[in-house]
């Protein structure tokens, strides 16, 4: 049995397992158990979990293959993945997940190639936008502390083509209105509603830096640190905002990272300096 073998049966019985599908390191561990050898098979299942593919795939808000191939895209740009090692990840949690009746049948009808045999790359780097577009909407200084800011939602833009252009204005749309209802959730305290709007919104739009701020945050307060740790930092690494770096400060200042708290609250008062709430938490802190 070859290792890809190995690791398709062993990730079957791992989707039986309602707790290992909330937990990445567990389901590293029992891969690790279930198939020693498939060594970068563990790695892309489980960082494809670490990013979201298992929440997307159980929440069948998209057509399989739309879905397969939002995510063949998103795991290419995050982890830096051929497109056989992306389309080979997405394709066996399809297969493992509709098997347990979590999700649609599977996305390929015939086995994949297996990835490559070499690791894949480091993510590439993400770098900024020189600066926000000048719109009212982004005009932070306006918005009282403790609220957040919304941009406007996707508007319909005349083209020639209307089927395709559409529908992803009809998608964002959708992503947006989520992320909007689940902040407005997570800010009265109602998480787990907060957590169904924004794991759908992040379903629809995978690389939303908003609404990986605004599950980061649920997340610290239901306690969970590392998942909201890992929202906050894919947050900041697509759009560096001062809002995220200042909710990871907190979280920092939660856990006990005094001095990683005291640098995300300085660049979060360097980046919206009329923010006085920003500048008055990092003296005090």
């Amino acid at each position: 049995m070859t290792d890809d073998q190995r690791s398709r049966e062993a990730l079957r019985q791992i989707a039986q397992d309602p707790i290992a599908l909330s937990d990445p390191r567990r389901v590293e561990g029992l891969l690790r158990d279930l198939a020693p050898g498939a060594r970068r098979e563990t790695f892309l299942l489980v960082q494809a979990q670490r990013l979201g593919l298992v929440e997307a795939l159980r929440s069948r808000l998209l057509p399989p293959r739309m879905l397969a191939a939002q995510w063949i895209h998103v795991l290419q740009e995050d982890l830096a993945l051929t497109s056989e090692a992306a389309t080979w990840t997405v394709t066996r949690w399809a297969e493992a997940l509709a098997a347990a009746g979590l999700a649609d049948a599977p996305i390929e009808a015939e086995p994949v190639a297996p990835p490559p045999l070499e690791m894949p790359a480091p993510p590439r780097p993400r770098t900024a936008p020189a600066a926000d577009p000048p719109a009212p909407a982004r005009a932070q200084a306006a918005v009282p502390a403790g609220s957040r800011a919304f941009p406007a939602p996707p508007q319909p833009r005349e083209s020639a083509g209307h089927g395709v252009a559409d529908q992803g204005v009809q998608l964002a749309a959708e992503s947006w209105a989520l992320r909007h209802r689940g902040e407005s959730h997570r800010r009265r305290g109602d998480f787990g509603a907060a957590m169904r709007d924004l794991n759908a919104s992040l379903a629809l739009t995978p690389n939303d830096a908003e609404a990986l701020l605004s599950r980061g945050d649920t997340f610290r307060e239901l306690g969970q640190t590392q998942r909201a740790r890992a929202d906050l930092d894919r947050s900041i690494g697509i759009s560096p905002t001062a809002r995220a770096f200042a909710a990871r400060a907190v979280l920092h200042a939660q856990t006990g990272s005094t001095e990683s708290a005291r640098l995300d609250m300085a660049m979060a008062c360097a980046l919206d300096p009329e923010r006085k709430s920003f500048e008055e938490w990092w003296r005090h802190f």
